[in-house]
Protein backbone atom coordinates (compact mmCIF):
# COMPACT_ATOMS: atom_id res chain seq x y z
CA UNK A 1 0.00 0.00 0.00
CA UNK A 2 1.38 3.65 -0.67
CA UNK A 3 2.05 5.77 2.07
CA UNK A 4 2.37 9.00 0.34
CA UNK A 5 1.39 10.10 -3.15
CA UNK A 6 2.57 13.72 -4.14
CA UNK A 7 0.05 15.98 -6.55
CA UNK A 8 2.14 18.76 -8.62
CA UNK A 9 0.44 20.99 -11.30
CA UNK A 10 -0.43 24.87 -12.23
CA UNK A 11 -2.72 26.51 -10.05
CA UNK A 12 -6.04 25.93 -10.71
CA UNK A 13 -5.63 22.19 -11.60
CA UNK A 14 -7.51 20.64 -9.09
CA UNK A 15 -4.91 19.14 -6.76
CA UNK A 16 -6.53 20.28 -3.57
CA UNK A 17 -9.90 18.92 -4.56
CA UNK A 18 -8.14 15.72 -6.30
CA UNK A 19 -6.01 15.58 -3.64
CA UNK A 20 -9.23 15.46 -0.54
CA UNK A 21 -10.95 12.88 -2.70
CA UNK A 22 -8.20 10.75 -3.53
CA UNK A 23 -6.96 10.40 0.00
CA UNK A 24 -10.65 9.98 1.26
CA UNK A 25 -10.97 6.90 -1.25
CA UNK A 26 -7.18 5.34 0.17
CA UNK A 27 -7.87 5.77 3.67
CA UNK A 28 -5.09 8.17 3.60
CA UNK A 29 -4.68 11.76 5.52
CA UNK A 30 -4.14 14.73 3.29
CA UNK A 31 -2.26 17.82 3.36
CA UNK A 32 -1.55 21.15 0.84
CA UNK A 33 1.58 22.79 0.86
CA UNK A 34 0.07 25.87 0.87
CA UNK A 35 -2.53 25.77 3.47
CA UNK A 36 0.56 24.66 5.63
CA UNK A 37 2.72 27.29 4.87
CA UNK A 38 -0.12 29.81 5.97
CA UNK A 39 -1.09 28.04 9.58
CA UNK A 40 3.00 28.59 9.86
CA UNK A 41 2.98 31.91 9.00
CA UNK A 42 0.20 33.19 10.36
CA UNK A 43 -0.60 34.88 7.00
CA UNK A 44 -2.29 34.39 3.44
CA UNK A 45 0.15 33.62 0.97
CA UNK A 46 -0.58 36.60 -0.92
CA UNK A 47 0.31 38.24 1.79
CA UNK A 48 3.45 37.19 2.20
CA UNK A 49 3.87 37.92 -1.29
CA UNK A 50 3.24 41.25 -0.65
CA UNK A 51 4.86 42.20 2.67
CA UNK A 52 7.95 40.04 2.54
CA UNK A 53 8.31 39.25 -1.15
CA UNK A 54 8.69 36.29 -3.42
CA UNK A 55 11.89 35.42 -2.23
CA UNK A 56 10.63 35.29 1.64
CA UNK A 57 8.14 33.07 0.57
CA UNK A 58 9.96 30.75 -1.72
CA UNK A 59 12.45 30.01 1.58
CA UNK A 60 9.75 29.25 3.22
CA UNK A 61 8.16 27.29 0.70
CA UNK A 62 11.00 24.99 0.60
CA UNK A 63 11.34 24.57 4.00
CA UNK A 64 7.54 23.78 4.82
CA UNK A 65 7.95 21.47 1.80
CA UNK A 66 11.10 19.67 2.60
CA UNK A 67 9.60 18.96 6.03
CA UNK A 68 5.95 17.65 4.40
CA UNK A 69 7.88 15.67 2.13
CA UNK A 70 9.92 14.06 4.53
CA UNK A 71 7.33 13.52 7.68
CA UNK A 72 3.74 13.17 6.01
CA UNK A 73 2.34 10.18 5.27
CA UNK A 74 -0.75 10.94 3.23
CA UNK A 75 -1.99 12.52 0.05
CA UNK A 76 0.03 15.85 -0.53
CA UNK A 77 -0.66 18.60 -2.42
CA UNK A 78 1.88 21.50 -3.38
CA UNK A 79 1.69 24.70 -4.11
CA UNK A 80 1.50 25.65 -8.38
CA UNK A 81 5.27 27.54 -7.86
CA UNK A 82 6.68 25.26 -5.67
CA UNK A 83 7.96 22.04 -8.20
CA UNK A 84 9.97 25.18 -10.42
CA UNK A 85 12.01 25.56 -7.46
CA UNK A 86 15.00 23.40 -8.20
CA UNK A 87 15.65 22.80 -4.44
CA UNK A 88 11.96 20.85 -4.62
CA UNK A 89 12.50 19.63 -8.00
CA UNK A 90 15.48 18.13 -6.59
CA UNK A 91 13.36 16.22 -3.60
CA UNK A 92 10.63 15.06 -5.66
CA UNK A 93 13.60 13.68 -8.54
CA UNK A 94 14.61 11.09 -5.38
CA UNK A 95 11.13 10.45 -4.23
CA UNK A 96 10.08 6.28 -4.15
CA UNK A 97 6.89 7.85 -4.04
CA UNK A 98 4.54 8.92 -7.20
CA UNK A 99 4.68 12.14 -8.04
CA UNK A 100 1.21 13.06 -10.50
CA UNK A 101 1.22 15.95 -12.19
CA UNK A 102 -2.34 17.45 -12.88
CA UNK A 103 -3.02 19.58 -16.06
CA UNK A 104 -5.60 22.05 -17.02
CA UNK A 105 -5.93 24.62 -19.95
CA UNK A 106 -5.64 28.00 -19.08
CA UNK A 107 -9.33 28.59 -20.19
CA UNK A 108 -10.45 25.73 -17.53
CA UNK A 109 -8.19 27.80 -15.22
CA UNK A 110 -9.81 30.79 -15.34
CA UNK A 111 -13.18 29.84 -14.97
CA UNK A 112 -12.42 28.09 -11.48
CA UNK A 113 -10.15 30.55 -10.14
CA UNK A 114 -10.56 33.54 -12.21
CA UNK A 115 -7.18 34.64 -12.00
CA UNK A 116 -7.99 36.50 -8.64
CA UNK A 117 -4.84 38.24 -6.87
CA UNK A 118 -5.32 35.35 -3.85
CA UNK A 119 -2.99 33.39 -6.10
CA UNK A 120 0.42 34.36 -5.72
CA UNK A 121 1.78 33.37 -9.00
CA UNK A 122 -0.88 35.19 -10.73
CA UNK A 123 -0.22 38.82 -8.45
CA UNK A 124 0.93 39.76 -11.77
CA UNK A 125 -0.40 39.90 -15.58
CA UNK A 126 -1.71 37.04 -14.44
CA UNK A 127 -2.64 35.12 -17.84
CA UNK A 128 1.29 35.26 -18.78
CA UNK A 129 1.94 34.41 -15.47
CA UNK A 130 -0.18 31.16 -15.40
CA UNK A 131 1.22 30.18 -18.78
Amino acid sequence: MLKKIVLIGPPGAGKSSIGKALAKELNLNFIDSDSEIEKISHKKISEIFIEDGEPAFRLLEVDVVRRVLADFDGVISLGGGAPINPEIQEVLGRANYPVIFIDVSIAQAATRIGFNKDRPLLLVNPRQQWI
